[in-house]
């Protein structure tokens, strides 16, 4: 279809042209030259009294399968015609069925594939002010890496990505339209924490002492040391073979000066982050083809979290290297608080991030920065990564970084980004041209939106005219929902209820290991599965002198036991041990066994195994809907009194757990 004639002055670069039909900006819009054509993008229309007028930039000639910068301008009075899909793919090369399918073109229904292999060794940033799908659009790619089996560690500051696991069918219509389904990528996430207190549904990761160096310790010690703290550190650590914070502490302690005071401190700081392990988390386990490491920051303080990134990205990147590891990719959230811009400090990871983004390529290590702010994020860290997924960015700081820092950025691109809609994306850099792509909907759920303060989301309204009542409330949701179930049930459903449990989330400590459990206060069970709702009872009534209380403890630990193992731990008298064992057996908390051996009473052995009840899931503060509540009829206090007895108890929080009560249709035979 012919759209109208150029007019006026033409160049290489730019032309205008007298609309005659319908014009859209952005659309894509072919010249007729010699035996191919001239592809050009419509940037702006204006509208004057008498007639429309469309300016355009020139983004090739049609050679071959390539775009060849135009020689000569192009003639006025020359027809221009809109492009069809096949003129502009075959131009663009846009459908690579093997590549990662990133969104649609703006404008058009052609699919935007990206080569995997440029994307993930020459690194790329993903830049948007916040609220604008920088995350979502993560997530899209993410999914494509995962679909590949190519193995990744995501750096997750704000746990957005935990949604992974769950699969999208709140968009189930509009990934039909594109061929693709919701999906669950759950069995290929694998979730850690520095702390299982803050995160508990979350592994515990261990990042390695044994391979730590005197410049690592220097570098992650919460405080710049003097030159008499650096030499009087390095002259303690030639005392020991190995770095051993315990050991580093009582060489430090012999020195005859007062400098050694400060430095005791610091390490005990570091020390008491519980963060070093002799048995880390493995690098193999953390790098595994078709798996995600989740690396959850949420509630870690910056302190702590750029300790934390500097440690394991370093670690890994040695690994690599080594050939210890396959080939990954690394996706950095919130990237500008991790390798600052040198004007706004200097991060403990900032060096070791600008080494992997400088040399990381050549070892088969790429990443992904994501950031909101990238006139604060390290430039010699940002202009490494040759491929720049920008969606709408409106801070002038922000937009003359992008512009200083992007190839192929112009001044009126500059102006499109700022207006660009949620959603839509500016890709430059693993294309020949830049490109306006609409991303396409995620496959899995969507873990990063705004939390609603005020109110519901439609959808939640929409439940709860359905149901009784609706509340904001801490509450344990189930991972499967009641959507979910209905969608997947093959009987037909005639009633659903939504019941909330009354629940008491407690956090444990036991010697060095921290845990979550949940009480069911209507039942007073420790439960085990939050599905089921299966669980063991707790047993309340325990009434005994602190002795009792010393030797039940350490019962406890010990699962199975002697007279003799109890006194020598205990400090107690033999006599007393003996008598005390007596007592608990005739009360049946002690079990005799051949060998004069002991064990708990099936109703104590619940503290013994406690930890096997971890529950990984934790209340949060959500707008609910619900049929009914079941009735308080234990109190927390008594819980509470019964816990504090064998375990320090960290932190503890009334809550709800979700439930579902479903009736199906009977089949007549």
């Amino acid at each position: 279809m012919i759209l109208g004639n150029i007019i006026g002055k033409t160049s290489t670069t730019e032309f205008k042209f007298k609309v005659e039909n319908e014009a859209k900006k952005y659309q894509y819009i072919k010249i007729p030259a010699q035996d191919s054509y001239v592809l050009a993008q419509i940037i702006e229309i204006e509208k004057h009294i008498d007639e429309t007028i469309a300016s355009c930039i020139i983004l090739g000639y049609k050679e071959d399968s390539h775009l060849r910068p135009l020689r000569f301008p192009l003639n006025p009075g020359t027809n221009v015609e809109a492009a069809d899909d096949n003129s502009i793919n075959s131009a663009l090369g846009l459908e690579k069925e093997q590549g990662a399918f990133l969104g649609t073109l703006e404008y058009t229904d052609l699919k935007v594939h990206l080569d995997l292999n440029k994307l993930l060794t020459k690194h790329i940033s993903i830049i948007a002010k916040s609220g604008s799908g920088k995350s979502y659009t993560s997530a899209c790619l993410i999914e494509e890496i995962l679909d590949r089996n190519i193995p990744l560690v995501i750096l997750d500051p704000h746990a957005e990505y935990s949604t992974l696991k769950k699969a999208n069918f709140k968009q189930k219509e509009e990934l039909k339209k594109l061929n693709l389904e919701p999906k669950t990528y759950s069995g290929n996430i694998q979730e850690y924490t520095p702390d299982i207190s803050v995160n508990p549904d979350a592994q515990q990761l261990k990042l390695s002492l044994s391979n730590i160096s005197p410049a690592d310790l220097l570098n992650i010690l919460p405080a710049r040391l003097s030159n008499i703290q650096t030499g009087l550190l390095y002259s303690s650590l030639q005392n020991l073979d190995k770095i051993n914070f315990d050991d580093l502490i009582i060489s430090l302690d012999t020195e005859e000066t007062n400098a050694k005071y400060t430095l005791i401190n610091l390490i005990e700081q570091i020390k008491t982050l519980n963060i070093f392990s002799d048995v880390p988390t493995t690098f193999q386990e953390l790098v595994q083809p078709g798996k995600a490491s989740l690396v959850n920051l949420k509630g870690i303080s910056p302190e702590i979290s750029e300790i934390v990134v500097y440690k394991l990205v370093n670690d890994l990147f040695e690994a690599r290297k080594l050939g210890n590891i396959p080939p990954f990719f690394l996706v950095i959230e919130e990237a500008q608080n991790f390798a600052p811009e040198r004007a706004f400090g200097e991060a403990k990871s900032s060096q070791i991030l600008r080494r992997v983004l400088a040399e990381g390529r050549k070892f088969g290590l790429g990443c992904c920065l994501i950031t909101q702010r990238p006139s604060r994020i390290d430039k010699s860290v940002l202009s490494q990564c040759t491929t720049q997924i920008i969606l709408k960015v409106t801070n002038p700081n922000d937009l003359r970084s992008l512009t200083s820092s992007v190839e192929g950025l112009t001044a009126e691109t500059e102006k499109e980004i700022k207006n660009l809609p949620i959603g839509t994306a500016l890709l430059v850099g693993v294309v020949p041209q830049p490109l306006f792509v609409n991303v396409r909907p995620r496959k899995s759920e969507h873990g990063g939106e705004a939390i609603d303060i005020v109110g519901s989301t439609p959808q939640q309204v929409e439940e709860a005219e359905e149901t009784e009542d609706s509340d904001l409330l801490p509450v344990i949701k189930q991972k499967t929902s009641l959507k979910d179930l209905e969608l997947a049930s093959e009987k037909k459903i005639i009633s659903k209820e939504t019941i909330l449990i009354p629940c008491l989330f407690v956090q444990l400590q036991q010697d060095s290991n921290q845990f979550n459990i949940l009480i069911n206060l209507n039942e007073n069970k420790i439960l085990t599965n939050l599905e089921t709702l299966e669980g063991q009872q707790l047993p309340l009534k325990i009434t005994l002198s602190e002795n009792q209380l010393i030797i039940l403890r350490l019962a406890i630990k010990l699962k199975k036991f002697t007279p003799a193992e109890l006194f020598n731990l205990s400090k107690l008298q033999f006599s007393e041990v003996y008598d005390i064992i007596k007592n608990l057996s005739e009360k049946n908390l002690f079990l005799k066994h051949e060998e004069n051996k002991f064990t708990l009473n099936k109703t104590l052995q619940i503290f013994s195994e406690i930890q096997g009840f971890s529950s990984y899931l934790k209340p949060e503060y959500l707008k609910t809907s619900y049929d009914r509540k079941l009735e308080l009829l234990y109190n927390k206090d008594d819980v509470l009194k019964i816990f504090s007895n064998f375990f320090t108890i960290t932190n503890s929080k009334e809550c709800f757990l979700e439930t579902f009560k479903l009736a199906y249709e009977e089949k007549e035979d």
